[in-house]
């Protein structure tokens, strides 16, 4: 995504990336995340991370705990393509 901003000098250029449930119930997933932002220097706020409805139904509590930390991150949250609004 990075790369893309640079090559077409387009700060703006956004991306959806999904997250499976498998993903979201790592441990490390946070870290990840963190070190991946750090290393490439993009802005989280350029990319909108989505979740199906049924990963949050199948772990709740686990899901809504990620989402946060996620959302303290300044991500865009949606699930099901439907934008997640959660107050910083």
């Amino acid at each position: 995504m990075r790369a893309w901003q640079s090559a077409l000098g387009k700060e703006s250029l956004t991306m959806s990336v999904n997250l499976s449930g498998k993903q979201l119930t790592q441990s490390d997933l946070i870290r990840q995340i963190e070190n991946t932002l750090r290393q490439t220097g993009l802005d989280p706020t350029w990319l909108q991370l989505e979740i199906t409805e049924s990963v949050v139904m199948e772990n709740a509590e686990l899901a809504t705990n990620t989402l946060l930390q996620l959302r303290k991150l300044e991500f865009i949250l949606s699930i099901d393509d439907f934008a997640l609004v959660i107050p910083l």
